[in-house]
C-alpha cells in the first residue's frame, strides 16, 4: 500500500510530538504504587534478560494479581540495554505510546476511505494528547497499557476488510489471530479484541456484515476462544494472587460489593469518564469507591451517563449513519467492559484513567467519521486544533505528577485529602525523605480514620511511632501490633515486631525486645531488609551485658549489612566493646585496630 507523502508527513509529526513530550519524564524516579511490584523489586525483572528470568515472569500466573510477560519482558530488555534508571522506563512508555498514535492515525485514514488527512489526524491527536493518557504514559507501571495496545492495533490493522473483496484475506486473519495472542500476554484486557475486530468490520461494512454471517462467525471463533482462556486465566491470577491487596479475594464477587452496587458504581464511572473526557478537571489517580456505599461524584456521573443513554436511543432512530456510531459505541463499551466491575474484580476500583486507553480510540474513530461526513467549517478546524493544543498543554502539565512518589501521591491528596492510600504514603516521605515525623503521625491518623483496619498503615504507622520515640506512645503501639506481630500470615508482622521491640528496648526490657527483633528479622514476607531490627538486637545484648553474643552480631552487621547507617554504627559499636575489654583487662584481638 503506497502511503502518500502528506499522510506519512503527519504521522512522524504526530509520533515526534509525543516523543518530546515525552522527554520530561527522562528525569523522573520511580514511585511506590506498583512500580516496585512490576519492576524495581521484582527479582525476575530487575536482574535483566535471561532464560531463567523470563521463565519465571512467563510461568507465575499470580504475581500481582495479573499475568503479563510480554509487558514484563520490555522491562527486562530496558535494564539489559540501559540499566535501571527509572527515567529509561517512563520513556519507553512514550516511544511505545508514539507508535501508538501513529497505528492509529492510519487506522482512521483507513476506516474513513482515506478522504480527510485532517480528520484523522485530529481525532488521533485529541485521543493522544488528551491528559486522561498520563497515567497510561506517564507511570511506569501501565507499560502493560501502551505494550498490549499496539499488538491491538497491528490485529485491528490486519483485521480491516479488503475494499475490493470485502473480506478479510486468511494469511491477514492469521496474523491478526496472532497479533491478538501477543497482546493477551502484555494485559488481559486484550480478551476484548473479538468484539472490537467486529466493530471495525462493522464500522467499514455497515449493513454488509449481515450476509453471510456463518461464515463470519467461524471466522472469529479462534479469537473467541482466545479471549475465554484469557478470561479464565484473569479470573484465576486476580483470585490466587501473591499480592498483599488480594488477600482478601478468593472467588470472583468476594469483597467487592453487591451486583447492584457494582451496576451502579460502573453507571457513574462512565458518566465521569464523559465528563472528564471533554473537561479534564481534577484527573489523578487512585480514584477511590468503597463497596456498598455512594461514590464520589454520583449525581454528576449519573446524570451524564442519562444523557449518554439518552442519545444512543435518540441516534438508533436514526437510519443515517447508524452504523458507525454503534459500531463505535460497541469499541468503547466493550473495550470498557472487563474493567467496570460488573462482573466481578475490579470492583472497588472500576474507575481509572488509564482504563480509558483503549475505550477512547472508538470514541475519536466517531469524530473522525463525522468531520469526514460534514466537512467542518475553518472555524471548527480552528476550533479542533485549539483544542488538540490545549488537551496537549494539560497533558504536559499533568505529567509533573508522576515524577515521584511524593508529588504522585501528593496530587490525590490535593483532590481528596482524606485518601487513605495517598495520606499513609505521603506520610512515609515526610518521615523517610524530610524526617518530619510529627507530620508523618498525623497523616498516618489521617488514613487510620478511614480504614483502621489496614494492616500495612497500621504496621507503617507503629512504625514511625517507634522511631519518634515519645513514651506516651508506647501503649498505642502496644494496642495496635500486637495481633499484627503474633499473625504470620500477615506481611507487616516483621514490621510490627521491630516496633514492639522499640518499645520494650526503651523500657530496658532486654530478654523481651531481643526476642521481638529477632522475629521481626526472620518474619518471611518482611517489606524492608532487616538490618534495622538486627543492629537493636545486637544493642539489646549489649546493655544487657552479654558482649560476646553482642560483638558477634556487631561483626556481621559490619561487613554484610545493607544499609550504609548500620554498617557504620556496628563498627562503632564493637569498637565501643573492645575499649570496655581493654579497660577490663582482655587483650583486644590481634590486628584489630581501636
Amino acid at each position: 500500500m503506497k502511503i502518500e507523502k502528506k499522510t506519512l508527513a503527519v504521522a512522524v509529526l504526530l509520533f515526534a510530538v509525543v516523543a518530546a513530550m515525552g522527554l520530561q519524564t527522562l528525569s523522573f524516579d520511580f514511585n511506590r504504587l506498583d512500580d516496585n511490584l512490576y519492576v524495581f523489586e521484582n527479582a525476575a525483572v530487575s536482574a535483566g534478560l535471561g532464560w531463567a528470568n523470563f521463565k519465571e515472569v512467563a510461568t507465575n500466573l499470580i504475581h500481582g494479581g495479573i499475568w503479563m510477560p510480554l509487558t514484563s519482558l520490555t522491562y527486562m530488555l530496558d535494564i539489559s540495554l540501559f540499566g535501571p534508571s527509572p527515567g529509561v522506563h517512563h520513556y519507553v512508555n512514550w516511544v511505545f505510546h508514539g507508535l501508538n498514535t501513529v497505528l492509529v492515525f492510519f487506522l482512521f485514514m483507513r476506516l474513513t476511505g482515506r478522504r480527510s488527512v485532517f480528520a484523522a489526524a485530529i481525532a488521533a491527536a485529541l485521543w493522544a494528547f488528551h491528559p486522561q493518557r498520563c497515567e497510561s504514559v506517564a507511570w511506569i507501571a501501565s507499560r502493560k497499557d501502551v505494550v498490549f495496545t499496539l499488538f491491538f492495533m497491528l490485529g485491528l490493522h490486519l483485521w480491516v476488510p479488503d475494499p475490493e473483496t470485502r473480506r478479510v484475506r486468511p494469511v491477514r486473519a492469521a496474523l491478526a489471530y496472532l497479533a491478538m495472542l501477543l497482546s493477551c500476554t502484555a494485559k488481559p484486557t486484550a480478551m476484548v479484541f473479538p468484539a472490537v475486530a467486529f466493530a471495525v468490520e462493522w464500522f467499514a461494512l455497515g449493513a454488509e456484515v449481515k450476509r453471510d454471517f456463518r461464515r463470519r462467525l467461524i471466522k472469529y471463533l479462534p479469537l473467541v476462544l482466545m479471549a475465554a482462556a484469557t478470561a479464565a486465566l484473569a479470573v484465576y491470577s486476580q483470585t490466587h494472587s501473591d499480592e498483599e491487596d488480594f488477600e482478601f479475594v478468593r472467588g470472583l464477587n468476594e469483597g467487592y460489593g453487591s451486583f447492584v452496587w457494582r451496576c451502579f458504581n460502573a453507571a457513574i464511572a462512565i458518566g465521569l469518564y464523559t465528563l472528564q473526557t471533554v473537561v479534564p478537571w481534577n484527573l489523578h489517580i487512585e480514584y477511590r469507591a468503597f463497596p456498598d456505599a455512594v461514590p464520589a461524584g454520583a449525581l454528576p456521573g449519573l446524570l451524564v451517563f442519562a444523557a449518554i443513554v439518552a442519545a444512543l436511543v435518540i441516534a438508533a432512530r436514526r437510519r443515517r449513519g447508524g452504523a458507525a456510531l454503534w459500531a463505535c459505541a460497541l469499541w468503547y463499551i466493550a473495550a470498557l467492559a472487563p474493567t467496570l466491575g460488573v462482573a466481578g474484580g475490579f470492583g472497588a476500583h472500576a474507575r481509572a484513567d488509564r482504563f480509558l486507553y483503549l475505550p477512547m480510540i472508538g470514541v475519536s474513530l466517531y469524530l473522525a467519521h463525522l468531520l469526514v461526513v460534514h466537512p467542518p467549517r475553518n472555524w471548527v478546524r480552528v476550533a479542533l486544533v485549539a483544542a488538540v493544543l490545549f488537551y496537549a498543554g494539560s497533558m504536559y502539565y499533568n505529567n509533573r505528577f508522576y515524577r515521584d512518589n511524593f508529588t504522585f501521591f501528593g496530587r490525590v491528596m490535593d483532590i481528596d485529602p482524606d485518601h487513605f492510600v495517598a495520606n499513609s504514603q505521603v506520610a512515609t516521605d515526610y518521615a523517610a525523605r524530610f524526617g518530619d515525623l510529627d507530620t508523618s503521625v498525623e497523616l498516618f491518623r489521617r488514613a487510620l480514620a478511614q480504614v483502621d483496619n489496614d494492616e500495612q498503615v497500621v504496621a507503617n504507622y507503629v512504625a514511625i511511632l517507634a522511631m519518634r520515640g515519645r513514651r506516651e506512645d508506647h501503649a498505642e503501639i502496644r494496642h495496635r501490633c500486637r495481633l499484627l506481630a503474633e499473625r504470620p500470615e500477615l506481611d507487616d508482622r516483621g514490621i510490627a515486631s521491630e516496633a514492639l521491640g522499640t518499645v520494650e528496648m526503651r523500657e530496658r526490657n532486654w530478654d523481651q525486645a531481643i526476642r521481638l527483633f529477632a522475629a521481626s528479622a526472620a518474619a518471611p514476607k518482611r517489606r524492608s531488609k532487616p538490618d534495622t531490627a538486627l543492629i537493636q538486637m545486637a544493642m539489646c545484648r549489649f546493655n544487657k551485658g552479654d558482649l560476646d553474643g553482642a560483638e558477634k552480631e556487631f561483626r556481621i552487621l559490619s561487613t554484610k549489612a545493607t544499609v550504609p547507617k548500620v554498617r557504620e554504627r556496628a563498627r562503632q559499636a564493637m569498637q565501643q566493646i573492645w575499649a570496655i575489654r581493654a579497660n577490663a583487662g582482655p587483650r583486644i584481638p590481634n590486628g584489630v585496630k581501636q
